[in-house]
């Protein structure tokens, strides 16, 4: 029995109620997982500590898990990366500056093991891991310095791997070659960065994981790529959830709004009223929901414009709301070049499982109970989402410094509507053994405060800029329907 061999029986000893994993080649490591504290075996067999933290245990033959070793003479710090799979152990050693390149992508990643956003995760361990031995700043410059054409318009997106901003940014870099996209998530259930398999090879484009609410990571953002424009997407949306943990809301939505425009107002101003000479046409856009104002009455002729006074009546909307009266007081008290949108309930390609649409979509193609909340004649206005993108796009170029334009697509619906064409499509396209879809329709209790009906009037921003919604209801929600049969395929 080895050194290696005798030490690990002593450590299990020692540490009965602690899983241990064993990886052994030149280089060991041992991982007490209850404690996240590793053990590395030298050339010489001796036995020292490291910071080690599991990042996945895939089952019981594979592990993957990193360890950081010593500062090179240059400062970098190096970091090793680990897998068992099928007994044999992998092992690679990378500095932390090349981390985009790093070994374990290539291995991992590629086999299928790991997925983007895992990919992710694993970036973030490593830079937890270091925090304490370098400086933040100096650590985040070497993850994200800027690699992008020196010549081109930085434009930082925020929330861009969720279901708007995965649709806006590919249609926004083919329109704009003279842009380069920073895009800015964090990478929360709703965020998903197979949403931009189109554009991850872009050399305009670069994705950076991290919070709105970090202020050090936006100033870092905005002093590297300089950057000269904002389109703010990033929030938490789904009003179920904000029933049920409020708190997140308030802080993405407010704190994080706060917190992006804050810090561009300190990069792009001198004082009040006054811009930096080279940062003169720069402009904050807010995309905000038509959820704030409230709700309608069933007269078809109540509609919300950009006029209609407050009244959000869930805590989603309660916190859009306030994250839109920091954007306009940004306006009033300093100046700032700002742009609110406020759109109707978009649909199309990309959209969380949670949501309305691909709800219907996924529970038919299961066999399941299609749900829907009480009566099923709560209103909204469908908006398809790239004629949604097409409105930023006009708002963020053409729109009037400081001024709201309300976005709808002029498709009211009540929801049990909405399930019942999508059933009749589905039928058609998709059609079931001998019954239609409709009948798994069931309606289910109500949910609390649950706004009766959405409107929007689009005609300023239809009469001013010349947009115009190009999909009805039913031509957009044809093309939704057929991508998500792709999506979901072998469901049924």
């Amino acid at each position: 029995m080895d050194k290696f061999d005798m030490w690990c029986n002593q450590k299990k000893e020692i540490d009965k109620k602690d899983k241990i994993i064993g990886l052994k080649e030149r280089n060991i490591v041992f991982v007490n997982m209850g404690k996240n504290i590793g053990y590395e075996q030298n050339g010489k067999g001796e036995l020292f500590l490291r910071p080690v933290i599991v990042l996945k245990v895939f089952n019981r033959s594979l592990f993957l898990g990193v360890a950081l070793t010593s500062k090179d003479k240059k400062g970098s710090f190096f970091y090793k990366t680990f897998y068992k799979h099928k007994d044999r152990i992998y092992q690679s050693t990378a500095i932390l500056s090349q981390i985009k390149v790093f070994d374990t992508k290539r291995a991992l990643y590629t086999k299928g093991m790991i997925d983007k956003n895992e990919f992710e995760i694993i970036k973030e361990k490593i830079v937890e891991l270091t925090l304490k031995r370098e400086p933040r700043r100096e650590l985040i410059g070497k993850l994200y310095h800027n690699d992008l054409p020196k010549s081109n318009k930085n434009i930082l997106v925020t929330g861009g791997a969720g279901f708007i901003g995965s649709n806006f940014i590919p249609y926004f870099l083919e329109k704009y070659p003279n842009y380069n996209i920073i895009n800015l998530d964090l990478l929360t259930y709703a965020g998903n960065l197979d949403n931009l398999k189109e554009i991850e090879n872009n050399p305009r484009y670069k994705f950076i994981k991290g919070d709105i609410c970090n202020r050090e990571l936006v100033e870092f953002i905005f002093n590297e790529y300089d950057i000269k424009g904002v389109i703010h997407f990033a929030a938490e949306s789904h009003v179920d959830n904000s029933i049920k943990n409020p708190g997140v809301f308030v802080r993405t939505n407010v704190d994080g709004t706060y917190t992006l425009i804050d810090v561009a107002k300190k990069h792009w101003m001198e004082k009040p009223f006054k811009y930096k000479d080279e940062y003169q046409n720069c402009r904050f856009h807010h995309i905000s929901t038509d959820e704030v104002y409230g709700t309608l009455s069933d007269d078809p002729n109540d509609l919300f414009t950009e006029d209609t006074p407050y009244a959000p009546n869930s805590p989603y909307s309660a916190s859009k709301a306030s994250s839109d009266m920091i954007v306009r007081s940004y306006h009033h008290t300093f100046g700032m070049n700002t742009i609110i949108t406020n759109c109707s309930n978009n649909y199309g390609p990309k959209q969380h499982d949670e949501k309305l649409i691909p709800t219907i979509i996924r529970n038919a193609l299961q066999e399941n109970p299609i749900p829907i909340y009480g009566d099923g004649k709560n209103i909204r206005d469908w908006l398809y989402v790239l004629d949604h993108c097409k409105g930023i796009d006009l708002a963020y170029h053409k729109g009037k410094e400081g001024e709201t334009y309300n976005i709808g697509g002029r498709n009211e619906r009540t929801n049990i509507y909405i399930a019942n064409k999508i059933c009749e499509i589905l039928d058609r396209l998709y059609p079931r053994n001998k019954e239609s879809y409709k009948n798994l329709i069931t309606f289910v209790e109500d949910r609390p405060g649950h706004d009766r009906r959405y409107a929007i009037d689009a005609s300023k921003i239809e009469n001013e800029l010349g947009w115009k919604a190009d999909e009805n209801f039913e031509s957009g929600i044809f093309k939704t329907i057929k991508w998500y049969l792709e999506k979901y395929k072998g469901l049924k």
